[in-house]
């Protein structure tokens, strides 16, 4: 993956040393301009949350399309280890990893300056961990489920 193209990812078979094609990240008039981009675990997906509008979107890698968008405000971003969730945002929002609905929020309010700087899960999916800008960490236990 490459990131010095603007508006788009540039991925990369690193085994042939050539570029697959790109991910377009301007998309229904807007433009993502990401912080962070992170695979899923099964490498289908692609998710990207930065600075535009909205402020999160997942792709799939095959077909480059774009799957969903959100708003999530902050910076971090989580998928468990089946794919099945991601996690992001400052207030930990739960999302279904394929559609981008949205399950749950963890936490509803936090005090000024604070909420998430970082989410990860165990490696068995079963609790999902959240340092937050304050310097708390923040456990929570993972549903398992179809």
């Amino acid at each position: 993956m490459d990131g010095h193209f603007p508006n788009k990812v540039r991925l990369w078979d690193v085994e042939r040393g050539r570029t697959m094609g790109d991910i377009d990240l301007e998309f229904g008039g807007f433009n993502l301009d990401p912080f962070r981009v992170l695979f899923s675990p099964d490498g289908r997906y692609l998710a990207a949350i930065g600075e535009g509008r909205p402020r999160m979107a997942l792709f799939d890698v095959k077909t480059r399309k774009l799957v969903w968008q959100g708003d999530l405000y902050g910076k971090t971003l989580a998928f468990s280890p089946d794919g099945r969730l991601v996690v992001g945002g400052s207030r930990g929002l739960i999302l279904d990893g394929k559609t981008g609905e949205v399950l749950q929020a963890l936490v509803s309010t936090f005090s000024e300056g604070s909420g998430a700087a970082q989410f990860y899960f165990s490696p068995d999916g079963t609790k999902l961990y959240m340092i937050g800008k304050d310097g708390l960490i923040w456990v929570w236990g993972v549903p398992m489920g179809p």
